[in-house]
């Protein structure tokens, strides 16, 4: 498990905790899981799938992934 906070721009979307995160990026797409390596991506349109059981849409954004804590700042869909 890791701390997760999905920020949109007007109000948090999601706080707590995940065993995984799956975002589409840029360049690639992410897997985030428990202890993963420090990693600052750009987040191109797509969906943020949280535990693979919620879908988040969205337009864009970046996130960070650092000390067992992931960030997500999002355009929301």
């Amino acid at each position: 498990m890791f701390d997760l906070k999905i920020i949109g721009q007007k109000k948090p979307i999601y706080d707590g905790t995940a065993q995984s995160v799956i975002l589409d990026g840029v360049d690639s797409e992410y897997e985030f899981l428990s202890f993963h390596a420090d990693t600052v991506g750009v987040l191109r349109k797509g969906d943020i799938i949280v535990n693979n059981k919620y879908r988040i849409p969205i337009n864009g954004g970046v996130a960070s992934f650092s000390v067992n804590k992931c960030l997500i700042l999002v355009e929301e869909r």
